[in-house]
């Protein structure tokens, strides 16, 4: 299927565009596994790239990827399937048909997540460590790969006047399908997409530069600065999602209720994360300071 996406305020109009990266033999790949392969690419490259300075092997950081990756989409569907049993409660052939979409991105998370820490049991290492050099190429990957979502058409918001607000046949479709009074199909949308590329794009930054300073104040990668480094991540990318899922029109939601799943998780993240900040102002310091007396023995 092809779009004319257009964005009025910046005098930008029917801008095609395709899902279809390539078709070979009849068979389509599409722009959105092509965004996300890139995405992955650049995490992993990156990471690699960094991992002497961290103390990790890439042959380890490799086996890593090698688990995380089908977790992450196996974690991603039965989420996603989880929270919208009514769409395939009759049709359970439908559950492993990915292509057709349906992925939720906090449950390849936690699939992910699961993977690095199983692997890590099997390798005896530090799955902290582990997770907290991660965290800024997890922010990387997500931002980048949310540009699947602008060809693809979804993941975006509820009308807005706002310069950059974007509309095409998609966007339309979709919001003449919810058929809400508070929606227009003929009004431009938040590409809230957009805002969630922008916004990880930061957050990588952030991370990135919080280890830098972590690792040249302790001369070492601990466990418990590592912790840090996920806090970070917990409360700026709960932050953001939790500002992004209250604009897009695609939320899932617990049971019949209002309740957005992920505003739930995004604010639980963002407690956790802050939680674990006071907790290293309070004993931080002093952790460090026993470490490198137990060092010095």
């Amino acid at each position: 299927m092809d779009y004319n996406v257009s964005f009025p305020g910046l005098g930008i109009h029917d801008l095609p565009i395709s899902r279809e990266f390539v078709n070979i033999f009849g068979f389509s790949i599409k722009w959105y596994g092509v965004v996300a392969a890139l995405a992955l690419a650049l995490a992993m490259t990156l990471s690699f790239n960094r991992s002497k300075k961290f103390a990790w092997k890439q042959e380890d950081l490799l086996d890593y990827f090698l688990f995380l990756i089908p977790c992450s989409l196996v974690g991603a569907r039965i989420y996603y399937v989880a929270f919208s049993w009514r769409d395939f409660s009759s049709n359970l052939w439908a559950i492993p048909d990915i292509r057709s979409g349906g992925m939720a991105f906090y449950g390849g998370v936690i699939g992910g997540c699961i993977s690095l820490y199983c692997v890590s049991l099997y390798k005896k290492q530090n799955v902290l460590k582990l997770m907290g050099y991660m965290a800024p190429y997890l922010a990387l990957g997500q931002g980048v790969g949310r540009f699947a979502n602008f060809f693809n058409q979804e993941a975006f918001g509820c009308n807005t006047n706002l310069p950059w607000g974007m509309i095409s046949e998609g966007t339309r479709s979709y919001l003449e399908y919810l058929n809400l009074p508070n929606l227009n199909p003929d009004l431009p949308v938040h590409p809230t997409f957009f805002y969630e590329f922008l916004g990880n794009l930061l957050i990588f930054a952030v991370l990135l530069v919080g280890q830098n300073l972590l690792l040249k104040a302790h001369h070492k990668w601990q466990g418990f600065d590592a912790g840090l480094i996920i806090s970070g991540y917990l409360m700026l990318y709960g932050a953001l999602r939790f500002v992004v899922e209250g604009l897009r029109t695609d939320a899932l939601y617990i049971g019949t209720s209002n309740l957005r799943v992920s505003q739930l998780l995004s604010l639980i993240m963002l407690i956790a994360g802050i939680i674990y900040c006071f907790v290293y102002v309070l004993y931080g310091k002093k952790y460090v300071q026993v470490k490198v007396e137990e060092k010095a023995e």
